[in-house]
C-alpha cells in the first residue's frame, strides 16, 4: 500500500509517567493510523464481500459501501466524521474528513455512503446514540435516506424501483462499533 508525504493521519498519545503525574514525565507514546489506509481496507472489504456474493450478482460502489465514522469522541465536533469509504479512489488528492451525513449529493462516488449515514443519523438522532454501541442490522429506502428521512423498507411503503425483480430502492445495513479507548469509537457500516 502506497503511503504518500503528508497524508492525513489520526494519532493517539499516552505520556509516559512512572509516578502517575506530570512531576516525572518522561516523554510519550503515540500510535497513528493514516486515514486513506482506512479508505484502502474499507476497499479491500468490499472486494472481499463481491467474492462472496452470487455470481449474478456483482458488488460495486454503485450498490453497496463500507465506511468508517467516529461516532464516539470527547471531541462533540469529530462525531460523525467520516474518515474512510470503499469508494475514495483517487491517489492523487488526499483525504479530507468532513461528517459523514454533510457529503453533498452531488458527490456521486460518495452517494451510497451519503444516503446510509442519513439515515442512520435520522434513524438514531445522533452519532453517539447509546443503541449504537451494540450490532445494529436494517433496511431502509434510499430516496428517503437522500432527503434525510428514515423510511423501513416493506411491502407496505411506496416509492419501489425494481429493475430485474428486485427492489432497487431498499438498502440494508449493519453496523459494529470498535472501542479504541474509553473516549474513542469508530463505526464500521456495511451498506
Amino acid at each position: 500500500y502506497h503511503l504518500s508525504k503528508g497524508a492525513l493521519r489520526m494519532s493517539w498519545t499516552q505520556p509516559l509517567a512512572y509516578c502517575g503525574s506530570y512531576s516525572c514525565f518522561d516523554g510519550v507514546i503515540s500510535a497513528e493510523v493514516l486515514l486513506d489506509h482506512i479508505s484502502h481496507e474499507c476497499k479491500s472489504g468490499l472486494s472481499l464481500l463481491n467474492g462472496m456474493t452470487r455470481p449474478d450478482a456483482t458488488v460495486t460502489a454503485a450498490n453497496a459501501s463500507i465506511f468508517v465514522v467516529n461516532h464516539v469522541s470527547q471531541h462533540r465536533d469529530q462525531l460523525g466524521l467520516l474518515l474512510g469509504s470503499a469508494e475514495w479512489q483517487d491517489p492523487e488528492r488526499d483525504y479530507l474528513p468532513r461528517n459523514a451525513s454533510d457529503l453533498q449529493t452531488h458527490e456521486p462516488e460518495q452517494e451510497m455512503v451519503a444516503a446510509t449515514a442519513r439515515a442512520l443519523f435520522a434513524k438514531f438522532g445522533a452519532w453517539d446514540a447509546e443503541a449504537l454501541l451494540e450490532p445494529q442490522e436494517l433496511s431502509f429506502r434510499k430516496s428517503y435516506a437522500l432527503k434525510g428521512e428514515f423510511v423501513e423498507c416493506g411491502f407496505h411503503r411506496i416509492n419501489y424501483d425494481f429493475a430485474d425483480g428486485q427492489d432497487m430502492d431498499c438498502l440494508q445495513v449493519a453496523t459494529k462499533s470498535v472501542e479504541f479507548d474509553k473516549f474513542t469509537r469508530w463505526l464500521i457500516v456495511t451498506a
